[in-house]
């Protein structure tokens, strides 16, 4: 996910390191308040949400109280779609969503959200070619130079894989798959299935949020014991046509638009370096995890 803040409030964020780091605790009950709100994309029952509202008493702490931050839920100024605009044009001060809302500006901003698995970066690869490789420099770049606005974004909170999808009937292949109507974002992942030869649409967000507001969403252990649903591996032959669709799909995003490709070719090129050591430690943690589960 990213969090976005406009010029106003990235000053205030600076400005409490300061103060943090120089003055002592008494000092700050002189001095004023600064408070904000941060617009998010997620519905109040989200764990993303929760785990925001954890970030803005950090924010509180850190700033001996001189900054406060307010954690909105999706839809309670803007919605989603709109919330990088709000930042931009100062309706609110800080916003937090996931990029690819925002790749109907500019294609580019889906690298910043997740990378393509064909690239081979995970989520936490994803976040180390940010923050260690040229992902922050070219952040910035991309938002300042090519998108002209006048913000600052930084990448949190890494999210986890998703489940492939809730069917009413085992999926054992991919044709299988393909008999039914999946949900999958607008763009490259919308793009990749349909290419795959799955009916792809992409459903509202809109759609999503009061679901989860309703409590519709519940945690994986609950399905199993008490909604006897039946968790299943996704079909090997699924990676082998993801990955060539998808990387099908990402080439013809990055010739069509020269920053897409400038981010693509560094995400690769990080990737290839952090491969062989990645890849040992997922295993390493597959083997263990499992190991201990099954001597239960």
């Amino acid at each position: 996910m990213t969090t976005i803040y406009n010029k106003a409030a990235k000053l205030l964020l600076a400005l409490g390191v300061l103060i943090l780091s120089a003055q002592p605790a008494a000092y700050a009950a002189n001095q004023k308040v600064y408070e904000f709100s941060i617009q998010t994309a997620v519905p109040s029952s989200s764990l993303y949400y929760h785990l925001l509202e954890k970030f803005a008493k950090q924010i509180n702490t850190m700033s001996n109280g001189r900054l406060k931050a307010d954690v909105l839920a999706a839809g309670a100024v803007v919605g989603p779609f709109q919330i990088l605009d709000a930042v931009n044009n100062g309706v609110v001060k800080a916003g937090y969503a996931w990029g690819n809302y925002w790749s109907g500006k500019n294609s580019a901003f889906v690298l910043f959200s997740n990378a393509p698995a064909s690239t081979g970066l995970d989520q936490r690869s994803l976040m180390a070619w940010y923050y260690k490789g040229d992902g922050e420099k070219l952040y910035h770049e991309f938002l300042h130079d090519v998108m002209h606005l006048d913000l600052q974004a930084f990448l949190m909170q890494p999210m986890g894989p998703d489940p492939l999808g809730w069917f009413k009937k085992p999926i054992k292949n991919m044709n299988d798959f393909a008999k039914f109507k999946y949900r999958a974002p607008p763009g490259i992942p919308g793009q990749t299935y349909k290419d795959m030869g799955v009916a792809a649409v992409a459903m509202p967000g809109g759609d999503i949020v009061p679901s989860a507001q309703r409590g519709v969403m519940v945690a994986l252990k609950q399905f199993v014991e008490k909604d006897h649903v039946h968790v299943m591996s996704t079909p090997k032959d699924y990676y082998p046509k993801f990955i060539a669709s998808e990387r099908k799909i990402t080439k013809e995003y990055a010739a069509k638009n020269p920053f897409f490709k400038k981010v693509w070719e560094s995400q690769l090129q990080f990737a290839k370096l952090v491969y062989p050591y990645r890849v040992r430690i997922l295993e390493l943690y597959y083997n263990m995890v499992k190991t201990a589960h099954e001597g239960n």
